[in-house]
């Protein structure tokens, strides 16, 4: 009590003259600035407790460090750069000491899994994550992180198989974004040349490919695939002969190195962005001409139907107009059509539905 009167005794407005006081209700508050630190792209470097923190990240840009800044920044802590054609031995991958050995490599799934495990360990510990073949991540064939030191980009060995590896560096640094128009799955023939020409040896599918992808074999593995280990067994010292796409990623395997050849002998797409090569027909309906694609007309269903799987979910389906095969044009998926939507044609129109995978 004693305390409290004393407080409002000495900090009364009647007893202190200022013009702050007196007129603190007019009086403009100062704004918030956000420190100069954050323009250079750094923001809560490791936490103001670890014991590297005066050591590492910051002064690695010649900045000062400073418990204040810790979370100070909105700007992304690290930036990321693609490196091609990049072959990490097993040495470098980094190991989860949590799991049984033999099991125990660090991978995820999903590349944006990796990336958030690296960056919330800091490149003090991970130097990026290591993505065989280059084919993106899933369960079946995860990425890994790569730990730090000891990884250097100007020295490492080419991959046979066209592998890659995202590198993790501090600060927002610049970000080139590709905008891949289309994943689709494809179907290959594969020849063998001890059998007769033309015979069909297997038949491969490749998903996450693009609309014009380019395939053919180029070179043998004997240390990354794992069906290199079966010609080393059986003796065939180059290993497993290599099926490449047009950027000379490996995105499957032939017979194995010897004089045995393979050849890509057919190739089709089976479908493009969740859709297949394949259309339900809708006789004698009628669609307006807001419902279609701008400049989107041709003279085959062939054409058409290419050229509506190229664009993917952007393509509902094919108007035929007349239903007489002369004129197709491409149907605006925005619109999100349905049988019940389309009106009946009194010129005996038809309409082709792209179907979804299933």
């Amino acid at each position: 009590a004693y305390t409290k009167e004393c407080m409002n005794t000495r900090f009364s407005a009647s007893a202190v003259h200022s013009q702050c006081v007196d007129d603190h209700a007019n009086v403009p508050k100062p704004a918030y600035t956000i420190p100069g630190i954050c323009d250079t792209g750094v923001t809560a470097i490791l936490h103001p407790d670890h014991e590297n923190f005066n050591e590492t990240e910051y002064a690695s840009k010649g900045i000062h460090a400073s418990r204040c800044l810790a979370s100070c920044c909105t700007v992304d802590w690290y930036s990321w750069t693609l490196y091609g054609n990049v072959y990490v031995p097993a040495g470098h991958i980094m190991i989860d000491q949590d799991l049984p050995e033999g099991q125990n490599k660090a991978s995820y799934g999903s590349v944006e899994a990796a990336k958030a495990a690296c960056e919330a360990l800091g490149s003090v510990q991970c130097f990026g994550i290591y993505d065989a073949n280059c084919d993106g991540a899933s369960e079946e064939s995860p990425v890994e992180l790569v730990a730090s030191p000891g990884l250097d980009l100007d020295q490492v060995n080419e991959s046979s198989v066209g592998s890659c590896i995202y590198h993790m560096v501090l600060g927002s640094g610049t970000t080139t974004t590709t905008t891949v128009a289309e994943q689709c799955t494809w179907q290959l023939n594969i020849s063998n040349s001890k059998l007769p020409e033309g015979k069909v040896w297997k038949t491969l599918t490749l998903e996450h490919q693009r609309f014009d992808e380019a395939f053919r074999f180029s070179g043998c593995d004997n240390a990354e695939l794992p069906q290199a280990s079966y010609c080393l067994g059986i003796g065939t010292e180059n290993g497993v002969r290599v099926l490449k796409n047009r950027e000379g990623h490996g995105v499957g395997t032939g017979s194995c190195c010897d004089s045995t050849t393979n050849k890509v002998i057919a190739e089709k797409r089976i479908s493009c962005d969740g859709y297949l090569d394949e259309y339900t027909k809708h006789s004698k309906k009628y669609l307006t001409s807001t419902k279609l694609l701008r400049g989107t007309t041709y003279t085959t269903m062939a054409e058409a139907r290419e050229a509506c799987l190229r664009k993917g979910t952007k393509c509902w389906g094919i108007y035929d107009d007349k239903c007489d095969s002369v004129k197709f044009l491409l149907v605006d998926s925005q619109f999100n059509i349905t049988s019940e939507k389309m009106m009946e044609s009194v010129q005996g129109s038809c309409v082709y539905e792209k179907m979804p995978v299933s």
